[in-house]
């Protein structure tokens, strides 16, 4: 031992290997081998637990994805891994990638139903408007008949229906040469008889 109390040995120890593998590929891992020692012993020691250490973190930053994503919702995180690269790197972009891919469908569906909700909102504007509109003309104390330009009758208030007796139903979509103006309508509108 030197002074500092490390191990000067440079041999590695295999029992103590194999339980931190074993625990290792069991999944825990927050097995770690010795840190004291030195040589080539030692580097090897020292690359093994940064191994545990990067998976370790891999699986934390996994499962907070899963939290924060699958349970909470917030499908704008993805993950990340501090420092790794080659095949780590690849994994959590594969993850992203999943992600991605699951989220892509929800994201869209949002969209739809965003747009359906605005549209429903202006239909039910224009039918408010529509309706008060419908309610000022019919209560107007005049007549009022309204064709397209083929001479087809599209609009016949409630005037018109008391002025001529027609109801709205009986006209609308009809040609006004076709309608024959009743005699008492035609007297109603002309009182002078002519």
């Amino acid at each position: 031992m030197t002074a500092q109390g490390a191990t000067t040995t440079d041999a590695i120890d295999p029992k103590t290997l194999l339980k931190v593998l074993s625990d290792y590929k069991g999944g825990n891992f927050s097995a770690r081998l010795p840190v004291d020692r030195i040589g080539t012993t030692g580097k090897i020691y020292n690359t093994l637990n940064e191994v545990i250490e990067l998976n370790q973190r891999m699986a934390k930053e996994i499962a907070r994805i899963s939290r924060v994503v699958g349970k909470g919702g917030n499908i704008k995180q993805r993950a990340s891994l501090q420092a790794a690269g080659g095949a780590w790197q690849q994994c959590i972009e594969s993850v992203n990638t999943l992600v991605t891919d699951l989220v892509q469908p929800t994201t869209e569906v949002a969209r739809v139903i965003g747009a359906a909700g605005a549209e429903v909102r202006r239909t039910e504007a224009l039918l408010k408007t529509g309706a008060l509109q419908h309610a000022i003309f019919n209560s107007a104390n005049f007549s009022s008949i309204a064709t397209d330009e083929k001479g087809v009758i599209q609009i016949f208030n409630v005037g018109a229906e008391r002025m001529l007796g027609y109801t709205a139903a009986d006209v609308v979509n009809t040609i006004t040469p076709r309608c024959r103006w009743k005699a008492s309508a035609r007297r109603r509108a002309d009182p002078s008889g002519r």
